[in-house]
Protein backbone atom coordinates (compact mmCIF):
# COMPACT_ATOMS: atom_id res chain seq x y z
CA UNK A 1 0.00 0.00 0.00
CA UNK A 2 1.00 3.51 -0.76
CA UNK A 3 0.12 6.62 1.15
CA UNK A 4 0.64 9.39 -1.90
CA UNK A 5 0.33 13.09 -1.18
CA UNK A 6 0.56 16.20 -3.05
CA UNK A 7 4.79 15.99 -1.95
CA UNK A 8 5.87 12.97 -4.76
CA UNK A 9 9.11 13.69 -5.77
CA UNK A 10 10.20 10.12 -5.74
CA UNK A 11 7.03 8.09 -7.51
CA UNK A 12 9.76 6.73 -10.40
CA UNK A 13 10.53 4.27 -7.25
CA UNK A 14 7.62 2.44 -7.55
CA UNK A 15 8.48 0.55 -10.39
CA UNK A 16 11.41 -0.72 -8.51
CA UNK A 17 9.49 -1.77 -5.98
CA UNK A 18 7.02 -3.36 -8.13
CA UNK A 19 9.82 -5.01 -10.02
CA UNK A 20 11.55 -6.48 -6.53
CA UNK A 21 8.23 -7.67 -5.60
CA UNK A 22 8.53 -9.61 -8.48
CA UNK A 23 11.72 -11.04 -8.58
CA UNK A 24 10.92 -12.38 -5.22
CA UNK A 25 7.49 -13.97 -6.46
CA UNK A 26 5.38 -12.39 -4.21
CA UNK A 27 1.24 -11.80 -4.93
CA UNK A 28 0.74 -8.21 -4.48
CA UNK A 29 -1.26 -5.12 -4.92
CA UNK A 30 -0.23 -1.41 -5.30
CA UNK A 31 -3.08 0.55 -3.73
CA UNK A 32 -2.34 4.26 -4.00
CA UNK A 33 -4.23 6.89 -1.92
CA UNK A 34 -4.34 10.25 -2.66
CA UNK A 35 -7.00 13.54 -3.53
CA UNK A 36 -9.40 13.59 -5.61
CA UNK A 37 -8.13 16.40 -7.31
CA UNK A 38 -4.20 14.44 -7.28
CA UNK A 39 -5.30 11.14 -9.19
CA UNK A 40 -5.26 12.54 -12.63
CA UNK A 41 -1.78 14.32 -12.22
CA UNK A 42 -0.65 11.08 -10.96
CA UNK A 43 -2.18 8.80 -13.36
CA UNK A 44 0.24 11.23 -15.95
CA UNK A 45 3.60 10.96 -14.07
CA UNK A 46 3.27 7.11 -12.48
CA UNK A 47 5.42 4.78 -14.55
CA UNK A 48 3.51 1.76 -16.16
CA UNK A 49 2.42 -0.39 -13.57
CA UNK A 50 0.42 -3.39 -13.33
CA UNK A 51 -2.02 -3.74 -10.92
CA UNK A 52 -2.64 -0.47 -9.33
CA UNK A 53 -5.88 -0.02 -7.11
CA UNK A 54 -6.99 3.75 -7.06
CA UNK A 55 -8.26 4.96 -3.52
CA UNK A 56 -9.55 8.74 -3.56
CA UNK A 57 -10.37 10.62 -0.55
CA UNK A 58 -12.33 13.93 -1.30
CA UNK A 59 -9.81 16.40 -0.10
CA UNK A 60 -6.18 16.24 1.12
CA UNK A 61 -6.32 14.01 4.64
CA UNK A 62 -3.32 13.20 6.80
CA UNK A 63 -1.38 9.60 6.58
CA UNK A 64 -3.57 8.17 8.93
CA UNK A 65 -6.96 8.79 7.15
CA UNK A 66 -5.12 7.33 3.99
CA UNK A 67 -4.29 4.15 6.05
CA UNK A 68 -7.80 3.59 6.81
CA UNK A 69 -8.93 4.12 3.09
CA UNK A 70 -6.01 1.51 1.58
CA UNK A 71 -6.82 -1.00 4.47
CA UNK A 72 -10.91 -1.39 3.36
CA UNK A 73 -8.63 -2.60 0.17
CA UNK A 74 -6.43 -4.73 1.36
CA UNK A 75 -6.39 -8.66 0.36
CA UNK A 76 -2.96 -9.95 1.56
CA UNK A 77 -2.13 -10.49 4.96
CA UNK A 78 1.06 -8.31 4.79
CA UNK A 79 1.12 -4.53 4.08
CA UNK A 80 3.40 -2.32 3.14
CA UNK A 81 3.11 1.54 3.91
CA UNK A 82 4.88 3.23 2.09
CA UNK A 83 5.05 7.20 1.90
CA UNK A 84 6.53 8.98 -0.76
CA UNK A 85 8.52 12.05 0.70
CA UNK A 86 11.80 9.76 1.09
CA UNK A 87 13.55 7.55 -1.78
CA UNK A 88 13.40 4.23 0.07
CA UNK A 89 14.84 2.18 -1.89
CA UNK A 90 13.64 -1.15 -2.79
CA UNK A 91 16.39 -3.57 -2.17
CA UNK A 92 15.90 -3.15 1.76
CA UNK A 93 12.80 -4.41 1.28
CA UNK A 94 14.29 -8.56 1.56
CA UNK A 95 15.58 -7.25 4.61
CA UNK A 96 12.57 -6.25 5.93
CA UNK A 97 10.42 -9.19 4.57
CA UNK A 98 13.28 -11.99 6.35
CA UNK A 99 12.80 -10.03 9.62
CA UNK A 100 9.06 -9.91 10.02
CA UNK A 101 9.02 -14.12 9.73
CA UNK A 102 11.86 -14.34 12.32
CA UNK A 103 10.03 -15.72 15.30
CA UNK A 104 11.03 -14.02 18.69
CA UNK A 105 13.10 -16.76 21.10
CA UNK A 106 11.58 -14.99 24.05
CA UNK A 107 7.92 -14.57 23.21
CA UNK A 108 7.86 -17.45 20.57
CA UNK A 109 6.31 -14.96 17.69
CA UNK A 110 7.29 -13.23 14.92
CA UNK A 111 7.16 -9.33 14.71
CA UNK A 112 3.44 -7.65 14.19
CA UNK A 113 5.57 -3.90 12.74
CA UNK A 114 8.93 -4.23 11.18
CA UNK A 115 9.97 -0.30 10.77
CA UNK A 116 13.14 1.14 8.03
CA UNK A 117 15.12 3.37 9.73
CA UNK A 118 17.01 6.41 7.69
CA UNK A 119 20.54 6.32 7.62
CA UNK A 120 23.11 8.24 5.72
CA UNK A 121 23.17 11.64 7.39
CA UNK A 122 26.38 12.61 8.84
CA UNK A 123 25.95 13.86 12.53
CA UNK A 124 27.59 17.13 13.39
CA UNK A 125 30.86 16.95 15.78
CA UNK A 126 29.40 18.89 18.31
CA UNK A 127 26.59 16.44 18.65
CA UNK A 128 29.20 13.27 18.34
CA UNK A 129 31.19 14.13 20.93
CA UNK A 130 28.56 15.20 23.61
CA UNK A 131 26.80 11.42 22.14
CA UNK A 132 30.01 9.66 23.07
CA UNK A 133 30.44 11.21 26.32
CA UNK A 134 27.05 10.46 27.29
CA UNK A 135 27.16 6.46 26.02
CA UNK A 136 30.62 6.18 27.59
CA UNK A 137 29.41 7.64 30.75
CA UNK A 138 26.91 5.37 30.81
CA UNK A 139 29.18 2.50 30.45
CA UNK A 140 31.80 3.48 33.36
CA UNK A 141 28.56 4.18 36.35
CA UNK A 142 26.17 1.56 34.79
CA UNK A 143 27.91 -1.10 33.32
CA UNK A 144 25.48 -0.68 30.35
CA UNK A 145 26.57 -1.74 26.82
CA UNK A 146 28.71 0.70 24.66
CA UNK A 147 26.46 0.63 21.26
CA UNK A 148 27.31 3.03 18.41
CA UNK A 149 26.07 6.44 17.85
CA UNK A 150 22.02 6.31 16.52
CA UNK A 151 21.66 7.25 12.66
CA UNK A 152 21.37 11.14 12.58
CA UNK A 153 17.95 13.07 11.54
CA UNK A 154 18.62 16.28 13.13
CA UNK A 155 18.31 17.60 16.69
CA UNK A 156 14.26 17.65 16.58
CA UNK A 157 14.01 14.39 15.48
CA UNK A 158 15.89 13.13 18.68
CA UNK A 159 13.34 15.69 20.56
CA UNK A 160 10.68 13.31 19.40
CA UNK A 161 12.26 10.16 19.77
CA UNK A 162 12.86 10.20 23.47
CA UNK A 163 9.53 12.38 23.95
CA UNK A 164 7.82 9.16 22.35
CA UNK A 165 10.25 6.17 23.88
CA UNK A 166 9.69 7.92 27.26
CA UNK A 167 5.83 8.76 26.72
CA UNK A 168 4.55 5.86 25.00
CA UNK A 169 7.29 3.34 25.39
CA UNK A 170 8.30 3.37 21.38
CA UNK A 171 11.87 1.38 21.17
CA UNK A 172 12.69 2.48 17.38
CA UNK A 173 15.18 4.90 16.49
CA UNK A 174 13.03 6.37 13.84
CA UNK A 175 9.47 5.82 14.51
CA UNK A 176 8.19 8.28 12.25
CA UNK A 177 9.59 6.90 9.31
CA UNK A 178 7.42 6.35 6.40
CA UNK A 179 8.51 2.64 5.37
CA UNK A 180 7.09 0.22 7.82
CA UNK A 181 5.95 -3.50 7.04
CA UNK A 182 2.47 -4.58 8.98
CA UNK A 183 0.62 -7.64 9.74
CA UNK A 184 -2.64 -6.85 8.34
CA UNK A 185 -4.18 -8.81 10.76
CA UNK A 186 -2.79 -6.70 13.18
CA UNK A 187 -4.47 -3.35 11.55
CA UNK A 188 -8.02 -4.71 11.50
CA UNK A 189 -8.03 -5.58 15.10
CA UNK A 190 -6.55 -2.15 16.04
CA UNK A 191 -8.69 0.57 15.78
CA UNK A 192 -6.67 3.74 13.68
CA UNK A 193 -7.67 7.24 15.88
CA UNK A 194 -5.38 9.44 14.60
CA UNK A 195 -6.04 11.51 11.25
CA UNK A 196 -2.45 12.39 10.49
CA UNK A 197 1.53 11.77 10.86
CA UNK A 198 0.91 10.78 14.32
CA UNK A 199 -0.67 7.59 12.83
CA UNK A 200 3.36 5.95 13.06
CA UNK A 201 3.30 6.61 16.84
CA UNK A 202 -0.03 5.32 17.37
CA UNK A 203 0.10 1.87 16.20
CA UNK A 204 3.69 1.42 17.50
CA UNK A 205 2.39 2.48 20.79
CA UNK A 206 -0.62 0.15 20.94
CA UNK A 207 1.51 -2.40 19.84
CA UNK A 208 4.25 -2.40 22.21
CA UNK A 209 1.14 -1.75 24.86
CA UNK A 210 -0.38 -5.44 23.13
CA UNK A 211 3.16 -6.86 23.99
CA UNK A 212 3.40 -7.17 20.26
CA UNK A 213 6.64 -7.40 18.73
CA UNK A 214 8.24 -4.41 16.70
CA UNK A 215 11.63 -4.86 15.28
CA UNK A 216 13.53 -2.16 13.11
CA UNK A 217 16.13 -2.26 10.22
CA UNK A 218 18.38 -0.11 8.93
CA UNK A 219 17.64 1.30 5.56
CA UNK A 220 19.91 2.00 2.54
CA UNK A 221 22.15 5.51 3.28
CA UNK A 222 20.49 8.54 1.66
CA UNK A 223 22.04 11.63 1.87
CA UNK A 224 18.55 13.49 1.54
CA UNK A 225 17.44 15.41 4.56
CA UNK A 226 14.42 14.04 7.14
CA UNK A 227 11.48 15.70 6.97
CA UNK A 228 10.55 16.24 10.87
CA UNK A 229 6.76 16.60 11.35
CA UNK A 230 5.54 20.43 12.87
CA UNK A 231 4.26 19.84 16.70
CA UNK A 232 0.64 21.26 14.97
CA UNK A 233 0.67 18.18 13.18
CA UNK A 234 0.91 15.74 15.75
CA UNK A 235 -0.63 17.79 19.00
CA UNK A 236 -3.90 16.72 18.55
CA UNK A 237 -4.02 13.03 17.50
CA UNK A 238 -1.36 12.44 20.49
CA UNK A 239 -3.73 14.46 23.01
CA UNK A 240 -6.35 11.81 21.49
CA UNK A 241 -4.41 8.64 22.16
CA UNK A 242 -3.16 9.71 25.50
CA UNK A 243 -6.57 10.79 27.11
CA UNK A 244 -8.58 8.10 24.87
CA UNK A 245 -6.28 5.06 23.69
CA UNK A 246 -8.95 2.33 21.94
CA UNK A 247 -7.54 -0.80 21.59
CA UNK A 248 -10.49 -3.13 20.50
Amino acid sequence: MLTVTEVTPHLSLLSQWQETLNRMSLPHEIIIVSSSSNITALENRLPPLQGIIWTQVDETKGVGTYLQRALLRVNYPYLLHLTLDYPYSAKDFKHMWERIHQVDDLLHKPPDIVNGCRTGLPTPPLWKILGGGWRLFWRIFSGLPYHSSYPWHGSFAIVWRYLFRWIYGIPLLDPLSGCKLYRTAFLKRIPIQSKDIFIHIELSAKATFLTSIIDEVYLSPQKVPVLTPKLSELYNDCWLCFKDPQFA
